[in-house]
């Protein structure tokens, strides 16, 4: 699996389609993306436009506003599973 910085091949979108029925937390899922690709929090948002079909504008602001190492600056992963719960809504 590969992705390029704007985002994931179809093979890449097929799978994660399948895989996101088992997360309950898109922290997990944004963490697990960063991981497996090596790409930025900002480029594994780009990635959930591929992955969600009804990702939106105000979906990808929380997730540039969120605080990925636990610094203390922007969203806990807690408000950005809140804002975005609806998403991983089966």
């Amino acid at each position: 699996m590969a992705a390029d910085c704007f985002g994931l091949s179809p093979e890449d979108v097929t799978f994660w389609r399948g895989e996101i029925r088992d997360y309950s937390s898109m922290s997990e899922l944004l963490r697990d993306l960063v991981s497996k690709y090596k790409v930025s929090r900002n480029d594994a948002g780009v990635m959930l436009y591929d992955i969600f079909d009804d990702f939106s504008l105000d979906d990808i602001s929380y997730v540039w506003k969120w605080d990925i190492d636990g610094n203390g600056q922007g969203i806990s992963d807690d408000s950005l599973d809140k804002y975005l719960k609806h998403l991983l809504q089966h």
